[in-house]
């Protein structure tokens, strides 16, 4: 299996192809909720004896997404031997501190949990605003007693060898039985995504080829930083020893991972492609995600006013970065950050005429908002007594 490479001054930007991520991402996309699963999204129904062990350890789907980051130490193009290798090698206590970094985004907070300092309702309780605004995004906050999520994470800290054992017997019976077959249909498609990946980063800055692909990112070259939308978590480059980029069949949410346990770090991007899992490996990768508005990012847009702003310029006419930096008074990074937002949100795009780029509104996410809000957040129709 080729690992292919592009050669930045910092960090490099790489890509593989391999199951790495996609043999844990594949259970979470099984065991999540149907009506959170993509329609066409085509995934191999696990055994009972896998069905019991997510049971085991608690019934979160999210926690083989945690246990897929147990092992971000390990080869991007690692074939599944060497990832079952890892697991089974991996310290309970290591196990188990990786587990909860991957979605506290906090060693010291996941210390104090597996200690036994405080309980998991009051640790959580005590993390900053932005850490809570993102474990409410993954449904960890606020934690409810008795929940999955409190479940999985009670059973974690009171036997992580256990809990080890457990996901790497399940692993390794999923994948014998019933994952294997799935990812030699998309293998080859995976290494042609990840060439072309590696194409675009050729072809476009970095912040051009995060955009394209729909990472859930800021890659800002001008204060050589990475920045995630939700959590307030950001890296500078003389950090990150390198990001990787596998293409994904089941990363749904277009979650992206740190290896926060070594120095430097290493990014991880499951890149998700929902053509691989949906019967149609063979068709062009998808660079540019769905029309639909992702509300969270449509919603936390419109909140700033400086972005506000923005869009009252742009709704004027078309502008371009540096025409709103001079009419807001702001830095042009300053507005790049904004923009970055407004774009991942799909509210702005780039037109171009008389040979310059400027920016205008989309039409087509503020056209369907109405009835995606109805529909998320009164799923069951509209409360009795109320109208549209």
């Amino acid at each position: 299996m080729n690992f292919t490479t592009t050669h930045l001054p910092e960090p490099d930007i790489r890509s593989a192809a391999g199951p790495r991520f996609d043999v844990f991402y594949c259970l979470n996309a099984i065991f999540e909720a149907p009506d959170k699963r993509p329609p066409g999204l085509v995934a191999p129904m696990p055994s009972r004896r896998v069905q019991a062990a997510h049971e085991r350890l608690g019934g979160w789907p999210l926690q083989w997404i945690a246990a897929a980051d147990t092992l971000n130490d390990g080869a991007p193009n690692a074939e599944f031997e060497e990832i079952e290798q890892s697991l089974a090698s991996l310290a309970p206590e290591q196990f188990a501190l990786r587990w909860l970094i991957c979605y506290l985004h906090d060693q010291e907070v996941a210390n104090t949990l597996l200690s036994g300092e405080a309980p998991p309702i009051e640790a959580l309780a005590a993390l900053p605003a932005k850490k809570r605004e993102w474990l409410g995004h993954i449904g960890v906050y606020p934690l409810r007693s008795g929940s999955a999520a409190a479940r999985s994470l009670e059973i974690l800290i009171a036997d992580p060898q256990a809990a080890r054992d457990t996901v790497h017997v399940a692993l390794t019976d999923f994948w014998i039985n019933d994952f294997r077959d799935a990812w030699r249909e998309i293998e080859q498609a995976c290494q042609d995504r990840a060439r072309r990946i590696t194409e675009l980063f050729a072809e476009n800055d970095p912040a051009t080829a995060f955009r394209k692909l729909g990472l859930r990112a800021e890659y800002d070259a001008e204060l050589h930083e990475l920045r995630a939308l939700r959590g307030g978590y950001s890296l500078a480059f003389d950090e990150i020893e390198s990001i990787n980029i596998l293409p994904s069949a089941f990363n749904t949410d277009r979650l992206w991972t740190v290896d926060s346990m070594s120095q430097p770090v290493r990014v991880w991007f499951p890149w998700f492609d929902p053509s691989l899992a949906s019967n149609q490996a063979n068709s062009p990768p998808i660079l540019l995600q769905s029309e639909e508005p992702d509300l969270d990012l449509v919603f936390r847009a419109l909140g700033d006013p400086t972005r506000l702003a923005m869009m009252e310029l742009i709704s004027e006419q078309p502008r371009g970065p540096s025409e709103l930096a001079t009419h807001l008074g702001l830095a042009r990074s300053t507005i790049s950050h904004h923009l970055f937002v407004l774009r991942e949100a799909g509210l702005v795009e780039n037109t171009t005429g008389q040979g310059r780029s400027k920016l205008r509104l989309r039409r087509a996410p503020f056209e369907t908002l109405s009835m995606r809000s109805l529909a998320y957040y009164f799923p069951q129709g509209l409360p009795s007594g109320r109208s549209e």
